[in-house]
């Protein structure tokens, strides 16, 4: 999924997911994806398959988000599908605070 490192605000990336279908195990391409995104500040933003550019099918079965965390803190995902292949998987990821971008959001911690 993510490669390892440091993720730095501002910094693009990619998520990716695959669908198969659960009897065959080829990779199908479902009715419907979407892309569930939480950030730190709780805010939930869902991008669709078809209809979000940042949404993409990179092959059957095989899809990505591109995404631009703007804020440090600790971001939630959730691939939704349905149709042939329909599930859901959730995961999460680190971006490292910056007072560059999360000055005006209050942390537990101090810059000084």
């Amino acid at each position: 999924m993510i490669e390892p490192g440091k993720i730095a605000p501002g910094q693009p990336m990619r998520l990716t997911t695959c669908f198969k279908d659960a009897a065959t195990g080829n990779y199908v391409d479902p009715d419907t994806v979407e892309a569930q995104i939480i950030n730190p500040r709780g805010d939930k933003i869902t991008y669709t398959y078809g209809t979000d550019l940042e949404l993409q099918k990179a092959s059957t079965g095989n899809y990505f988000l591109d995404l631009t965390p703007n804020h440090g803190g600790r971001w939630f995902y959730r691939w939704v599908s349905t149709g042939s292949g329909a599930g859901a998987v959730e995961g999460n990821f680190n971006v490292q605070r910056s007072k560059f971008e999360d000055c005006n959001y209050p942390f537990a911690w101090d810059y000084r």
